[in-house]
């Protein structure tokens, strides 16, 4: 999602800064406690920017991660016991991916990116249109499938003979590769017809 047209120009280096903060806290191995509270605000502002400029990207699983983590360092300062990445559970673990996710997110819609789905109000209705050249490829396997019937010509002789390009193998392939989805279909009609489902 392009966040760009909603996210004011001077705006952007701050988000930037902001993420990379929360992922240099993110990768620290072994994790910098001292840049926590660079993380958790790190985290506030990203959420913030999302709730004023953009709610496209769905950036709760931060929010999540940062409760979590926050919890689980109270509960390992209570018992007076060391804290890394490794005590993490599996659902924190979880957690912090997810709260990555989140920040790639929301820095490649900055990018500009376009999605690589099309929308559905790009995409025509009905069925594709078939090939322009379709029409041409058929006739030309045609010609050859009956040229190859009485002289035993290959496919490269034929078209030297015709003066055709060699290029226009390909186009000889995709005659056959239709007349071959036609007879599929002819057959198939066929058994309906006599009395056979599909």
């Amino acid at each position: 999602m392009n966040i760009l047209k909603h996210l004011p120009a001077t705006a952007r280096p701050d988000l930037r800064a902001h993420i990379g903060r929360a992922k240099d806290f993110l990768y620290s191995n072994p994790p910098d406690l001292t840049k926590l509270d660079d993380f958790t605000a790190a985290v506030d502002a990203v959420t913030t920017a999302r709730d004023i400029y953009f709610n496209s990207i769905d950036v709760d699983a931060l929010g999540d991660f940062k409760e979590m983590l926050l919890e689980s360092l109270r509960a390992a300062a209570s018992q007076s016991r060391h804290w890394g990445w490794n005590s993490l559970t599996i659902e924190e673990q979880q957690a912090r991916a997810r709260a990555d996710g989140c920040l790639n997110r929301v820095n490649k819609g900055m990018d500009g990116r376009k999605p690589a789905t099309v929308t559905a109000r790009q995409k025509a209705r009905g069925r594709p249109v078939g090939s322009p050249t379709a029409d041409r490829d058929n006739q030309l396997f045609a010609d050859y499938k009956a040229a190859r019937r009485d002289t035993r010509i290959t496919k490269a002789e034929f078209l030297k003979e015709r003066g055709l390009p060699e290029s226009d193998l390909a186009a000889i392939e995709r005659g056959r590769a239709n007349a071959r989805r036609r007879k599929a279909g002819r057959n198939a009609l066929d058994t309906i017809g006599q009395g056979q489902s599909i």
